[in-house]
């Protein structure tokens, strides 16, 4: 993973943005960017995909209820540091 095919945005900042994506929130970058590249990228579509299934386990697991947003803030915090890490191990 680095970058799709058509040369576009960087796998890094896709799979940043693919949470907030998923959460229909703002993202930083624009959706059909995003969209775009998870169409031109398998590894990261598998992610996606991967991301999605988790988000509708936890769903079904909460029976509907929202966590409070400091716990949210402190997964989403301890998420992108995962990335990060990761990032950093890939060439």
């Amino acid at each position: 993973m680095s970058i799709d095919q058509s040369g576009g945005t960087p796998c890094t900042e896709i799979l940043g943005a693919v949470y907030a994506y998923l959460d229909n929130e703002p993202v930083s970058v624009e959706r059909d960017l995003i969209r775009l590249h998870l169409q031109a990228c398998p590894p990261c579509c598998d992610e996606f995909d991967i991301e999605a299934l988790l988000k509708e386990l936890v769903a079904k697991s909460c029976c509907g209820e929202q966590a409070p947003s400091q716990i949210r803030q402190r997964i989403m915090t301890q998420i992108t540091q995962i990335q990060v890490e990761i990032s950093k191990q890939t060439p």
